[in-house]
């Protein structure tokens, strides 16, 4: 059974960390410097400049550093476990490096040898949601077209230790009745979704505001084996959020991290009150830059900077839909490699 003093509701598990003074030059800080602050070791920039250029990318120039601001999301949606059901046996791709989703679509790597996967960022430019080409009003109800872009960790497997610490940005447009479209909704976000935890509500990020076209960069660092630290940045203000939160309790079970994967996703998320999944937005095409990850041996993945692993080896996922009948299906967002730190990740129609 759950202890009591186990803290489980999303803002009872999250603790920020003390703002860097104003001194501290985040250049020549020590490695416990930084952690002091909730910093992730700085690479080297010569002999990891991949890993430095993702670093650089959140506190260089120095960011203003400000309050999370977390509110629990309580009433809009959901973000799930890759939904892996497979769809028709002509839709498949054959390639082994394909694979398909009901609500994934992007990329992912997993660890070699022995070691996990301990980080992982990508920084992109909000999209512009609107609803797909031809939708029209669904009269007397409006329709939310939604979705999603994160990274994370785990997630992938449908195991014991399953769950998934992510943060993103949340994109989505309402088609009112009358034949209206709403501005687009933008913010935020962050969860650590695990198997079996009755409240896997997103939190939204409060303090670092965005709009359509703003570039954001974020993170996931393994702080502890079940802790996480989150990173957002919006390039445009300079403004970051960062804190901790520790993983779910489930009958007396906290979860720790796994790192068998990492992810770079757009997603359709699930509707928060119903199992129903959001009619996907036409959010054209995003690409996510700077895809790294960082894997150590699990005896030093606290503290290590780690070895950087990239898109090189990475599995890429394909979102479908059924259609009219169960038997017919459709790709609706497509992932396309770019470079070795880079996916696009695209709109690829929907079909009414």
């Amino acid at each position: 059974m759950e202890s009591k003093s186990d803290p489980q509701t999303l803002l009872e598990r999250i603790e920020e960390f003390p703002i860097p003074p104003n001194d501290l030059d985040l250049l020549r800080a020590t490695p416990d410097q930084l952690r002091e602050f909730g910093l992730p070791p700085r690479p080297d920039p010569e002999n990891e400049p991949g890993l430095y250029e993702a670093w650089s990318s959140l506190f260089v120039p120095r960011p203003l550093f400000v309050a999370a601001e977390v509110a629990p999301i309580t009433d809009t949606f959901r973000i799930e476990l890759r939904q892996t059901s497979a769809p028709n046996p002509a839709s498949v791709v054959s390639s082994t490096r394909y694979e398909t989703s009901q609500n994934w679509c992007g990329a992912y790597i997993e660890p070699s040898d022995s070691r996990m996967l301990v980080q992982v960022s990508g920084r992109w430019t909000v999209p512009n949601p609107s609803p797909p080409r031809g939708a029209k009003p669904r009269s007397p109800e409006d329709v939310t077209y939604a979705c999603s872009t994160w990274v994370g960790l785990d997630g992938q497997r449908n195991y014991l230790n399953s769950s998934l610490p992510q943060i993103g940005t949340w994109q989505a447009v309402t088609l009112a009745a009358d034949g209206s479209q709403s501005p687009p909704e933008t913010y935020a976000w962050f969860q650590w979704w695990a198997l079996h935890f009755k409240d896997n509500r997103p939190g939204r990020i409060k303090g670092v505001p965005i709009e359509t076209g703003d570039e954001v960069v974020c993170m996931v660092r393994v702080w502890r084996p079940s802790v996480a630290v989150v990173y957002i940045k919006n390039l445009g203000s300079n403004k970051l959020a960062h804190f901790r939160v520790r993983a779910p309790v489930v009958n007396g079970h906290r979860f720790t991290i796994s790192g068998a994967t990492a992810e770079w996703i757009m997603e359709r998320p699930k509707q928060l009150k119903t199992p129903d999944f959001f009619p996907l937005a036409d959010y054209g095409s995003v690409e996510v830059l700077q895809c790294n990850a960082v894997e150590a041996h699990p005896g030093a993945a606290w503290v290590a900077v780690g070895f950087e692993e990239i898109l090189q080896g990475a599995r890429f996922i394909r979102m479908y839909d059924r259609l009219n009948g169960p038997q017919r299906t459709a790709f609706i967002s497509m992932p396309k490699r770019r470079s070795d730190t880079a996916v696009r990740i695209s709109f690829g129609g929907f079909r009414h």
